[in-house]
């Protein structure tokens, strides 16, 4: 019997993760269309393939924008955690790094948390993906540290590396938006890698 309730416990387990990824991918679907106005809970519901209780039961608005931040910061981490990124030259390592950034800085799941964050801008203090930052910041921290072990920049430091990486990307991908055929941006791109080697060969800092 206890072996029947537990396969039953783990379906109902997968059914759930299986609704929650439906939903989120609906909301990214949605903010990416039409806006965050777009995504009401009906519009989730029908998109999502889901009842209308399944998207309610998912929590308010805080925590269903909350999760898709969540999973944004899920997929990147496991983009960047790639065996290739732990092999070659540093230079290969950071180029193929920025690569694969860059391909996550251009998705509709990034684009999408960048409109949750301008359209909540006043309102994210009660935000749980807010109080989850630091410990957030650290796996994405202990990871680069895994790519680049040469690297010996406090952790003060080699955030003002990943910072300054960031900014220049999300700058580049809302460039991109306005212009599509963005020119010379492969050039950009080698900046961003000239500079992110540069800052980790820093080692005085």
């Amino acid at each position: 019997m206890s072996t029947i309730v537990s396969i039953s416990n783990a379906n109902k387990s997968r059914e759930s993760q299986e609704t929650r990824q439906k939903i989120v991918a609906a909301v990214i679907q949605l903010i990416t269309d039409g806006g965050l106005e777009a995504a009401s809970p009906q519009r989730i519901s029908k998109l999502a393939g889901v009842s209308l209780g399944a998207v309610q039961n998912f929590g308010n608005r805080t925590q269903l924008l909350d999760a898709v931040f969540l999973y944004g910061h899920e997929k990147y981490l496991s983009l960047v955690d790639h065996e290739e990124l732990l092999q070659g030259t540093l230079h290969e390592r950071v180029q193929l790094y920025v690569t694969m950034s860059w391909q996550h800085y251009q998705s509709d799941l990034y684009l999408a948390v960048l409109e949750i964050l301008l359209a909540t801008r006043s309102s994210r203090d009660a935000s749980t993906y807010l109080q989850l930052a630091p410990e957030l910041g650290e796996h994405h921290r202990a990871q680069v540290r895994k790519i680049f072990p040469e690297c010996s920049l406090d952790d003060r430091n080699l955030m003002e590396v990943m910072r300054s990486t960031h900014l220049f990307l999300t700058g580049l991908a809302i460039d991109k938006l306005l212009e599509p055929d963005l020119p010379n941006l492969g050039g950009y791109l080698r900046r961003v890698v000239a500079s992110m080697k540069g800052m980790i060969q820093d080692q005085d800092s």
